[in-house]
């Protein structure tokens, strides 16, 4: 009884302490869970594309290659068109209440009833993609190629 007794108080005193295995894989979370807060990526603000050329004019007049950084300033122009209704009645009511909308249903009405705002860039003739570029074409197989040492063998061979 006494055995049973003391073998008992063993168990029980071991349950209260982790083995290995578990104190091995807190260890490792709590490695990775430190390792994921400080790998967060940085969040980083575009260039304003303008304020850097204002910036750096004296910087970007001098460079050999300036005519391509610069875009010409007479390229890109806006264009207000005004919505044409194609229907004899407006698809909205003039008299419907927008305030009780949601932000959704309010932008969707917008969009059928704002003027059109277009971009016309000046310059878009002279411009293109890379699947424009002229094709190379590839070579239809390699060809063997034999050298002299080999012939060489081979007559000797005969």
């Amino acid at each position: 009884m006494t055995s049973n007794k003391m073998s008992e108080r063993k168990f029980s005193k071991g349950l209260g302490k982790p083995g290995r295995a578990a104190q091995l894989r807190e260890t490792v979370s709590q490695v990775v869970r430190e390792t994921s807060v400080q790998n967060r990526p940085q969040l980083v603000e575009p260039i304003d594309f303008e304020t850097f050329i204002l910036k750096n004019k004296t910087l970007l007049q001098n460079d050999p290659q300036r005519e391509l950084l610069l875009y010409p300033a007479d390229d890109v122009s806006q264009v207000v068109l005004p919505r044409r209704f194609r229907t004899t009645a407006h698809s909205v009511p003039p008299d419907l209440d927008t305030n009780e909308c949601n932000l959704f249903t309010k932008e969707c009405l917008k969009s059928y009833t704002s003027n059109w705002n277009l971009v016309h860039y000046k310059y878009s003739a002279y411009s293109g993609s890379y699947l424009e570029l002229p094709k190379i074409s590839k070579p239809d197989e390699l060809k063997d190629e034999v050298y002299e040492v080999d012939t060489d063998a081979d007559q000797v061979d005969e």
